[in-house]
């Protein structure tokens, strides 16, 4: 039996039978009941027996179910479909509270991506520009390090901040290549330092000092 094909009120009276829970989705109940009757078998006696009877014809149109006529449990079935109904509509009230819940979430995420954005431009004033001419790279880099880490900004908003800040030559470097675009934060800056930070590293000044000749009479100090 495809308990799928079984009403929420159908479902209900079956699980009250069993003596289960009530509460739920029809799913959650489908789930339940498959717990005690796998195979379905009982649930079709107790509804073609009509210990239960219900109607799905009848609850989609608005006439109620069919009751077994002339025996004295209709009353009380009536009343249990009474309740069963007014059950029925407060769940259904439920599930369209949850609906403009849901509903306003996903209004608040739409526009969540409007405040980094927004927090970007009040920090932008924060951050030095650089032009690539000067040779200021690795002070440029701690800002950036620093906004990051004070202001918890994601990749996205550093990239901004970092296009907003790049002027000169470094400006132009950027847009010299699609792909610059499209690289993350860190791939960035690696870039940006192989192109514009001329420092000589310690082993290279060592190798100059070792290699100068000395003139008679210089010193260190020189």
């Amino acid at each position: 039996m495809d308990f799928n094909d079984l009403t929420v009120v159908q479902l209900r009276m079956v699980l009250r039978h069993f003596k289960l829970p009530l509460t739920g989705i029809k799913a959650e109940m489908i789930a339940r009941l498959r717990t005690i009757d796998p195979e379905g078998e009982k649930t079709r006696e107790i509804i073609e027996d009509g210990e239960y009877v219900t109607a799905a014809s009848g609850e989609e149109f608005g006439t109620g179910p069919r009751w077994e006529q002339d025996t004295p449990q209709s009353s009380v079935k009536e009343d249990l479909w009474q309740r069963e109904r007014e059950l029925d509509k407060k769940e259904l009230e439920l599930m369209r509270r949850e609906n403009e819940i849901l509903k306003n979430i996903s209004s608040a995420v739409a526009t969540a991506p409007e405040q980094p954005n927004m927090l970007v431009k009040v920090i932008s004033d924060l951050l030095s520009e650089f032009n690539g001419t000067d040779n200021t790279y690795l002070i440029w880099k701690k800002q950036i390090r620093l906004l990051r880490n004070t202001y918890n900004l994601n990749d996205n908003s550093l990239r901004i901040l970092i296009g907003a800040k790049l002027k000169g030559r470094a400006l132009r470097w950027f847009h010299s290549r699609a792909e610059h675009i499209e690289m993350n934060c860190e791939e960035l800056l690696h870039e940006l330092k192989n192109m514009f930070d001329h420092r000589l590293s310690r082993l290279s000044l060592r190798k100059t000092f070792e290699n100068r000749t000395w003139k008679a009479g210089e010193t260190f100090s020189d």
